[in-house]
């Protein structure tokens, strides 16, 4: 009756109440009412509709009362490119992105003059016809330290492990779990990128918690980009040269070729890598 998100999706929606802007004072607020009738369920970009309905009207509202026009009042409140990194009011950091550019291409593509213009036409007549704009950003593969800020105990980290088989196929054994957005196809390129081999000869498996490495799971849009590096740092372990001894450890042969050479490449070692959880916290994994 009482799902987690419905506190995380408020506490999301004070996060990202500034947007892409530059929002210098900022305060904010929250109230949680427990129901024993949900009136929410999944949905993709948890807080961010809010978020971004709430800061956009206040935008338009701004711009009514000051006689600007709503993209005019987006031009000047907009993150510049010099200020990249930008640390949001609430904290959040922006390492890169080109706002000014979007929303120019953005008026450019939908002929925004033209629209005013045929909107000023219309109110004429009697017509109201509205144009609105938005601006937002959305924050995509949080982590542990994202949720924990909100006190909600949610995981955040991913391992993959690789195991080199003699034929010279791979096998990735992952912690994300597959839902139909095709991380397995992705896990497979960047393998195969990684170490020059066709993506045919790399097979992904996942979902049986009694084999394969800790995972946070799929969601907030974090499969591939999480587990994605966990598996592209495992790729570069794999690949890394190794000491007589250190393969010796692995029973394997000194290798006497690199992955995606003319060699034989099951004489690489197989090599297990995870991600690194925070010092102290508790692995819990649930079966």
């Amino acid at each position: 009756a009482y799902p987690r998100s419905s506190v995380v999706e408020g506490g999301q929606v004070l996060r990202l109440l500034p947007g892409p802007y530059r929002v210098r004072h900022y305060d904010g607020s929250l109230r949680v009412v427990a129901q024993n009738k949900v009136i929410t369920s999944q949905y993709r970009a948890v807080g961010h509709p809010i978020a971004t309905a709430v800061t956009e009207s206040m935008l338009d509202l701004i711009a009514r009362d000051l006689h600007l026009d709503p993209a005019e009042v987006r031009r000047r409140n907009l993150i510049r490119p010099q200020e990249l990194p930008y640390t949001s009011a609430t904290g959040n950091v922006y390492d890169s992105g080109s706002y000014h550019a979007a929303l120019e291409r953005l008026l450019e593509a939908a002929k925004y003059d033209d629209l005013r213009r045929e909107q000023a036409a219309a109110r004429a007549q009697g017509r109201h016809v509205g144009i609105g704009l938005s601006c937002f950003i959305e924050l995509t593969e949080p982590g542990a330290q994202f949720y924990g800020v909100g006190g909600a105990p949610i995981s955040g980290q991913d391992g993959a492990t690789l195991r080199l088989e003699p034929s010279g196929a791979v096998t990735a054994l992952v912690g994300v779990t597959d839902q139909g957005q095709g991380t397995p196809t992705a896990f497979a390129q960047i393998i195969a990128d990684e170490l020059g081999i066709a993506p045919e000869a790399v097979a992904v498996r996942s979902g049986d918690t009694a084999l394969m490495p800790y995972g946070g799971g799929t969601w907030a849009s974090r499969g591939t980009p999480i587990g994605g590096s966990a598996t592209l740092l495992a790729a570069r372990d794999a690949r890394r040269p190794r000491p007589h001894g250190a393969l010796s450890q692995h029973r394997a042969e000194r290798p006497r070729a690199q992955p995606g050479s003319d060699g034989a490449f099951h004489e690489c070692a197989a090599v297990d890598v995870h991600q690194r959880r925070a010092p102290g916290r508790r692995r819990d994994r649930r079966r």
